[in-house]
């Protein structure tokens, strides 16, 4: 056997490994490289000199696969898939690989838009995003990454799609079709095309705050016109646009969260609403950055599913970690030791 023929037979080995170890994947399409500025005020139309400046990982679906490779369960290889452009993009893929040496870069697809930045500016406990347009996906670059995932859909347990989508990809239905999970988990409000997949087989989960999941049902927010964090939600409204979105898009079950209030768990089965009390009155620490909270919530709760963990449980787990995420001024940074004083209850009395 020749050297050429024994390193093309060491190649494939090592891939088939690799596609063999993959049991789950983040989508992250609309990446973005975070920049965050400390000021201590924000004076418009003035010149506001920061205090400290720091870059980093942003993109929601980056922040979800961070904290989720912090939980996971070591039998469950979770992955990336990513579009990255330009200088950007390599930063971005630099910080990523700062936070976690080892990465399955296969789902890192090089396309020839630059990627964005978002940037941050946090006042006192404020926080101000400022997000750049996105540039155009082209149709060779999403087939590459579907025709990617489609030799992985064998041994695809798990897929979490997370956030917006960038210019050139319409909808999330076909990527989901190539990967074809046997978890479905949405963390996004772009749902169009999902009532067309076949769910056979296939748990699909939602994760939205209450603002959006009114939203995308279409009913009216009574609070609208106040931050997530004056009010909470009515629980039976909530219950109401879940149900709607359940019987629309195939959806099994939605978590959802509300700002500062609690949370809660929609079952489509049993048309079930359950509460999830935050049980601690403070976070152990100033509040750094909300930024990346809900990615973490997501990324956490997604890795602990994966690895078996009740639905509620997984769920309450998260939120701790999204709590926690909010003691650090990195997107989906956290410290798990602790996570057990920011508990999290399902109040499993309570109906719909």
């Amino acid at each position: 056997m020749s050297i050429i023929q024994t390193q093309t037979i060491l190649f494939f080995s090592l891939f088939l490994q690799t596609v063999e170890s993959m049991t789950a994947v983040v989508l992250g399409l609309n990446s973005a490289f975070q920049r965050c500025v400390q000021c201590n005020d924000l004076v418009l139309g003035s010149v506001n000199r920061a205090k400290s400046s720091s870059t980093g990982v942003g993109g929601k679906g980056q922040g979800a696969y961070l904290a989720a490779v912090a939980v996971a369960n070591s039998e469950n290889e979770i992955a990336l898939a990513q579009f990255v452009g330009g200088l950007i993009g390599e930063s971005l893929c630099c910080a990523i690989r700062k936070r976690k040496t080892e990465n399955i870069e296969d789902l890192w697809i090089q396309c020839k838009s630059e990627t964005r930045v978002c940037t941050t500016i946090m006042h006192g406990e404020d926080a101000t995003e400022f997000v750049e347009p996105s540039g155009i996906i082209t149709q060779e670059e999403l087939s590459l990454l579907e025709k990617k995932l489609k030799m992985r859909s064998h041994s695809m347990h798990g897929l979490l799609c997370s956030g917006s989508l960038p210019p050139g990809i319409f909808s999330y239905e076909n990527v989901i079709r190539a990967a074809c999970p046997k978890m479905l988990f949405l963390d996004t409000v772009v749902l169009n095309g999902i009532e067309n997949i076949d769910k056979t087989d296939m748990k699909v989960i939602l994760k939205l705050n209450a603002r959006e999941i009114l939203s995308v049902a279409g009913f009216a927010d009574p609070n609208a016109h106040l931050s997530d964090a004056a009010v909470p939600r009515p629980a039976d409204l909530i219950s109401q646009a879940a149900s709607s979105l359940c019987k629309k898009y195939g959806i099994h079950i939605v978590f959802y969260t509300d700002g500062p209030f609690d949370a809660g768990c929609y079952f489509a089965q049993s048309d079930r609403l359950i509460p999830i009390m935050k049980c601690f009155a403070q976070l152990p620490g100033p509040l750094r950055s909300p930024i990346g909270a809900g990615d973490t919530v997501a990324g956490t709760t997604f890795a602990r599913l994966l690895a078996g963990y009740d639905d509620l449980d997984a769920f309450a787990f998260g939120l701790s970690c999204g709590a926690a995420s909010c003691l650090t001024s990195e997107n989906a940074v956290f410290d798990l030791d602790i996570i057990p004083k920011l508990p999290y209850k399902p109040i499993l009395s309570s109906e719909k």
